[in-house]
C-alpha cells in the first residue's frame, strides 16, 4: 500500500506560514515568520514536495495551490528523480508522488518590484550590483546561518543582520528578514545543496503579493551547470502566475562575479562567505569557501582592500583538500580559469591540485574501478614492452640475429617436408 503524507494543520496568517509534516518519519511544525505578507499554501508544498518524495506515494496539501505550481510540480519531481539517482546517498532514488490539494485564485500581479536573497555573499552581491531592476532584499536567519545545528553560529546574525542593513540602506532598498526552521528539518535526510533551491523557491513564493519577481543568486554558470540544488531547469518551475522565481547569474562563473564586485567599496567593506565560521568568525579564511574567494581576490590585486578576511592567505588547509561535490568541484575549476587569466601561475598550480583530487575523489565508483582496471593494463602493457625493449637490445638477441634469419629463410622448405614426412601432422 502505498504511503499517505499529510501537510496539516496549515497556518496562513500576515508575517506566518506554518504546518505539520512528518520529516524524517517523525511529525515536525515547519515554519516560516517575518514579513508584512499573508503568504499563500503554496511555500508549504514547494518546503515538503522532496521530503515527501523520499517516501513515494502521496501528499495531500491542507491547502489551496496556484494552479500553474500545481501543474508544474509534477514535472519538477520528474527532474529531482532523474537527478538523485546520481547522489552520493546510500538510500533508494526519490519516488514520484501525487499531490492532492485544491486550487486557489490568484491575486493581481505587484508590477514593478523585484527582490534578491541577499547575505553578503559573493552570487548576492553579483546580483544586486548587475541587476539595476532590483527593489528589495531578502535575507533568511535559518538558511546559512542555523544555530540549532551549527553552535558557532550562536549569535552571528546578530552580527551580519545590522551590516546588511546599513548596505541596504546605502544601496536604496529595503531589507525584509525572515526567519525558518526548515532546515532543522532537511539536515538529517538531504544534504543541503540538494534542496535549498526549493526552500528558496518558497520563500519567494511566501511573497507573491508583493513582489512581481523573486531572484536566486545562482552558485554555478550555465557553462558549467551541475544539476542540484538551485539550479534554473528547476527554480522558475515553482513561479505562480502572480510572481516569477528566476536564477540569475548564470551568465559568468564566480571568479568573474568576484571580479564584479571587487571594485565596490560596499562590497568590499561587507563581503561574507564562510559558513564554518569557527569561534563566530565573520570569514575564518580557512574554510573552501573562504579560500576560493580570497585566491580569486589574490588574482585580482585586491585581497588586501577586504577586512572581512583575515590579513594573511594561509594555503595549508588546501593540502590533501577534496571538494565534497560537484558543485564544489565546478567552483574549483573556474577559480583555476580565473587565475590563469589573470596571470598568477603560482596560484593556478595550488589550485590545480584541488580540482585534479576533485576528479579523483568525485568519479563514479563504476568508472574509478574502470580507471583502476584500465591504469593496471596500460602498466603491465608497458613492463611488457620494456621486457620486449631489453630482450630486443640485449647481445644475445643480436648475435642469434644470423640463425634466426636462416631459420626464416628454410621454414618453407621445412615445411615441406613436414608435410611430406609420414606420421607428421
Amino acid at each position: 500500500m502505498q504511503p499517505v503524507q499529510d501537510i496539516k494543520n496549515l497556518t496562513l496568517a500576515p508575517g506566518e506560514l506554518s504546518f505539520d509534516f512528518p520529516f524524517a518519519g517523525s511529525e515536525q511544525r515547519v515554519w516560516l515568520r517575518g514579513g508584512e505578507v499573508t503568504p499563500p499554501a503554496d511555500p508549504a508544498l514547494a518546503m515538503s514536495l522532496m521530503p515527501a518524495m523520499v517516501e513515494g506515494g502521496s501528499l495531500r496539501v491542507g491547502g489551496e495551490i496556484s494552479p500553474r505550481v500545481l501543474r508544474m510540480q509534477a514535472e519538477f519531481q520528474a527532474i529531482q528523480a532523474a537527478w538523485s539517482r546520481h547522489w552520493p546517498y546510500e538510500r533508494p532514488p526519490l519516488r514520484e508522488v501525487e499531490v492532492e490539494a485544491g486550487t486557489r485564485e490568484i491575486p493581481t500581479p505587484r508590477q514593478g518590484r523585484v527582490a534578491t536573497f541577499f547575505s553578503g555573499g559573493v552570487d548576492s552581491w553579483a546580483t544586486v550590483l548587475s541587476e539595476p531592476e532590483v527593489t528589495d532584499l531578502i535575507f533568511v536567519r535559518g538558511l546559512d546561518i542555523v544555530p540549532a545545528i551549527a553552535t558557532q553560529h550562536q549569535g552571528l546574525s546578530e552580527r551580519v543582520e545590522p551590516i546588511l542593513c546599513e548596505m541596504a540602506e546605502d544601496l536604496g532598498q529595503p531589507l525584509h528578514v525572515l526567519e525558518t526552521n526548515i532546515r532543522e528539518m532537511t539536515e538529517p535526510m538531504f544534504d543541503w545543496h540538494h534542496v535549498h533551491g526549493a526552500a528558496l523557491a518558497a520563500i519567494g513564493l511566501y511573497f507573491e503579493s508583493q513582489f512581481e519577481r523573486v531572484l536566486i543568486p545562482t552558485d554555478v554558470a550555465h557553462a558549467s551547470p551541475t544539476f542540484a540544488g538551485a539550479c534554473y531547469m528547476v527554480d522558475g518551475l515553482w513561479s505562480s502566475e502572480a510572481v516569477e522565481i528566476v536564477d540569475h547569474g548564470s551568465r559568468i562563473g564566480r571568479f568573474e562575479r568576484t571580479r564584479l564586485l571587487a571594485g565596490d567599496p560596499r562590497a568590499r567593506a561587507s563581503l561574507r562567505v564562510c559558513y564554518e565560521n569557527p569561534g563566530g568568525a565573520y570569514n575564518c579564511g580557512r574554510c573552501r569557501k573562504c579560500l576560493v574567494t580570497m585566491i580569486a581576490l589574490e588574482a585580482l590585486g585586491v585581497r588586501s582592500e577586504f577586512p572581512t578576511f583575515p590579513p594573511e592567505l594561509d594555503y595549508s588547509p588546501l593540502e590533501g583538500f577534496n571538494p565534497a561535490n560537484r558543485l564544489h568541484q565546478v567552483i574549483w575549476i573556474d577559480c583555476l580559469q580565473g587565475v590563469k587569466d589573470c596571470g598568477r601561475e603560482d596560484l593556478a598550480q595550488i589550485v590545480a591540485k584541488v580540482v585534479e583530487r576533485g576528479e579523483g575523489h568525485l568519479a563514479d565508483p563504476a568508472l574509478r574501478e574502470a580507471q583502476s582496471e584500465a591504469d593496471e593494463a596500460r602498466a603491465e602493457a608497458a613492463a611488457a614492452q620494456a621486457q620486449l625493449s631489453d630482450v630486443l637490445n640485449s647481445t644475445s638477441w643480436r648475435l642469434t640475429a644470423p640463425l634466426r634469419q636462416l631459420r626464416g629463410k628454410w621454414a618453407p622448405e621445412r615445411e615441406a617436408l613436414r608435410r611430406d614426412t609420414p606420421g607428421e601432422g
